[in-house]
């Protein structure tokens, strides 16, 4: 749309399998679709890192505390949303099993009541941490590992002296280095995106995006007049992991080129909070206005968004829009500006 938005919420999300996420500065909410047409909506009081320490509010400090924040609760969310799938298709086993052999499907009914118990927050908690634990293996593994081992395959075109490399040499292999890391972030992109699933979950988060504009131009939440607004979103986390590896290139450089792929792996690592924290600021001001040279920034993320989104369908929307408002209500500044709420096809 070319409209230029009212104003700018500070509500962000995530998709996940057939359902999407909404997070307020005071409440998560997910919002999953079961294949009946049914909606089931779990939602949570929130407080997130930044306010629940001074130090952790402190421009760029905030960043690195809103990364491990998201991948905390990106990856809780998709726990959740899987498991409110699996305890729906059990139900609807069950229901089967109880069709096909009456009263003598008790049985099977007490044992999903016990599949369905929650697990304890210990377990659950632990299984998190793996989680965070493994996503964070496969993010270094591809995008500061790989890109740094085919670089250096590459060095002995660059260098002339193996021995002592040259500040320019330093440089270039770095920009090289951080062009190749975009590759295979691009190619990420692209190969996830032949997986079904993934689609789907890519068209959710058109749908997520098409919700939060709808809302920023003072428009009531309704499907037909979110439905207009574009998938992408200057705020998204695609554009985010782009400017994080802007920022990579940027101070990267600043390490030089050592012999050592594991002292140059751990430099980077060493470098990757304050890398992730400048380009949390970096994304905070380009999502301010829509002023050209803050458009010029944003635009290569906002680009990217097309790979990480797709158009979704109207019952996206509605899912999204559920979310949205269920995040919203329980939050004291914006529960007001989702009133009153929209027709049947806005919830």
């Amino acid at each position: 749309m070319k409209n230029k938005p009212k104003f700018r919420c500070n509500i962000g999300g995530q998709a996940v399998l057939e359902g999407v996420m909404m997070k307020t500065p005071e409440s998560i909410a997910l919002a999953v679709r079961h294949s009946d047409g049914s909606i089931t909506i779990k939602n949570e009081k929130f407080v997130p890192y930044a306010k629940r320490n001074k130090f952790l509010g402190l421009p760029v400090v905030r960043g690195v505390a809103a990364f491990v924040e998201s991948l905390v609760v990106g990856t809780k969310t998709i726990t959740d949303s899987a498991k409110i799938l699996e305890e729906e298709e059990r139900r609807i086993a069950a229901k089967k099993a109880e069709e096909a052999a009456g009263l003598g499907a008790a049985e099977n009914t007490d044992a999903l009541k016990e599949s369905a118990r929650p697990r304890s927050k210990t377990k659950e908690g632990l299984s998190i941490a793996i989680a965070v634990t493994i996503s964070l293996i496969i993010f270094i593994a591809l995008f500061i590992w790989l890109p740094n081992f085919m670089t250096n395959l590459i060095k002995p075109l660059i260098v002339r002296d193996p021995a002592v490399l040259t500040a320019g040499e330093s440089i270039i292999l770095n920009l090289i280095e951080g062009f190749l890391r975009i590759l295979v972030f691009v190619g990420y992109l692209l190969t996830v995106t032949l997986m079904k699933d993934i689609r789907r979950v890519f068209m959710y988060h058109g749908a997520e995006h098409k919700v939060i504009h709808c809302f920023e131009n003072g428009e009531v939440l309704m499907v037909e007049n979110a439905r207009k607004y574009k998938t992408s979103h200057p705020r998204c986390g695609t554009s985010y992991l782009f400017l994080v590896m802007v920022v990579a290139i940027l101070l990267f450089s600043l390490l030089g080129w050592s012999g050592d792929i594991l002292t140059r792996v751990g430099l980077r690592l060493l470098m990757l909070p304050v890398v992730a924290g400048l380009a949390y600021e970096v994304l905070r001001l380009a999502a301010k206005s829509d002023a050209w040279p803050l458009r010029v920034i944003r635009a290569p993320g906002v680009l990217l968004q097309k790979l990480s989104t797709r158009e979704p369908d109207d019952s996206m929307i509605e899912v999204a829009i559920a979310a949205f408002n269920a995040a919203a209500e329980n939050t004291s500044s914006i529960a007001d500006e989702i009133k009153p709420k929209g027709n049947k096809d806005g919830h």
